[in-house]
């Protein structure tokens, strides 16, 4: 009898975590052809741009996914201009931005040349202390002519929910 017990409870709490659980989903970044793995449904965001920089793209989506202690933020942006996108400069960009931020001290990171399906990509990883806290820092950004998508991931040194999150929404990206 108290084997029973056990074994529903046990089934029980299995249950309950698998429910509460992500439902991880395949989802399109702005619309464009560029697909990623999220445990939740994307929200679109607004990014503090100056017009000058705003001005630039005839296309800029951002959306933004919460969970736990993870964040994951993605862009996706489309120059007016018919040039290439300078993915080195953005690479370089969104990391001199997070390092710049007030508070942010300690900082580790670096940018690595990759690709995604034969197009040209940059991975940047860093670590660093803000407002108390050691946060990571993982993303990628992706280039096809004048479009771009950015993908930077955050989480906890300690969470290895947040690194594993990290991990497969990073490894996920699908043209």
């Amino acid at each position: 009898m108290r084997t029973r017990s056990l074994v529903g409870a046990t089934l029980a709490l299995f249950v309950s975590v698998a429910l509460a659980a992500p439902a991880w989903q395949r989802v399109q970044i702005g619309g464009s052809n560029l697909s990623i793995e999220l445990p939740l449904a994307p929200k679109a965001i607004e990014i503090p741009l100056t017009d000058a920089v705003r001005k630039q793209y005839s296309t800029m989506k951002t959306y933004q996914v919460i969970s736990g202690q993870s964040a994951v933020v993605m862009t996706y942006s489309v120059l007016k201009a018919t040039k290439k996108v300078d993915i080195d400069g953005a690479a370089n960009g969104a990391m001199n931005s997070m390092k710049s931020r007030p508070g942010v001290n300690g900082w580790k990171g670096n940018i690595s040349k990759t690709t995604i399906q034969n197009r040209p990509a940059r991975r940047m990883s860093a670590s660093f202390d803000a407002g108390g806290m050691s946060l990571k820092v993982e993303g990628m950004v992706v280039s096809d002519g004048a479009k771009m998508w950015q993908v930077i991931t955050t989480y906890t040194p300690s969470d290895k929910a947040g690194a594993d999150l990290s991990k497969r929404v990073l490894n996920s990206l699908k043209f």
